[in-house]
């Protein structure tokens, strides 16, 4: 709990010298000048606690962390359109937030179009096939059937966050996890040796 904007301040400077301290000297503050908006909350003409007070600090808060979100992406290489760059601070995040989103689709729509290609490689390349095979390729085209569809119903769902939101939070490991317990404990399917 804060007493005053000068506690306000001092913890925004701790954050972000920290913060800094894992990238080159100054780098942050080349890239972004956050000091102006710390010299706004200094400057606020209102009571410190009250409603206003915290709405108007909370809008400039906003904008030391977009600032420093894309500082962290330009830090990473990633970029947006140029004509992107001169707009403001909120559209330059959403452009690059939208970088990032689609590379996160890319990754689960490539890696489901390579289960599938390698289940058709499989049926192609191997004449005879085992009961447990067939399984395994089945599986194989069901998984990323099952990786690709989530990226398309971010595409065209009207609730397009809530596929998004599962890919990228903590449950897709779990989810992966238990897939796979379910295919090794529930489907022991034995591959049957091909007598020649």
């Amino acid at each position: 709990m804060y007493n005053s904007s000068a506690q306000v301040i001092s913890k925004i400077h701790e954050a972000i010298a920290t913060f800094g301290d894992r990238f080159k000297d100054d780098d942050l503050l080349h890239s972004y000048d956050y000091s102006r908006n710390i010299t706004s909350i200094e400057n606020l003409n209102v009571t410190f606690g009250t409603n206003e007070w915290n709405h108007q600090a909370g809008h400039i808060i906003d904008e030391i962390w977009l600032g420093v979100e894309n500082f962290i992406f330009e830090a990473f290489g990633i970029e947006s359109e140029p004509h992107v760059s001169s707009t403001s601070i909120e559209d330059l995040n959403h452009h690059l937030w939208e970088v990032i989103e689609t590379v996160n689709l890319y990754f689960y729509i490539a890696s489901g179009v390579f289960l599938i290609v390698l289940a058709i490689m499989y049926i192609v390349g191997k004449k005879s096939k085992a009961r447990g095979e067939i399984v395994s390729i089945v599986i194989r085209i069901i998984v990323g059937i099952g990786l690709i569809m989530p990226c398309l119903a971010y595409y065209y769902s009207v609730t397009k966050w809530s596929s998004y939101n599962f890919l990228v939070s903590a449950m897709m490991l779990p989810v992966v996890m238990l897939g796979y317990l379910f295919g090794k404990l529930l489907l022991p399917i034995p591959c049957a040796q091909n007598e020649n």
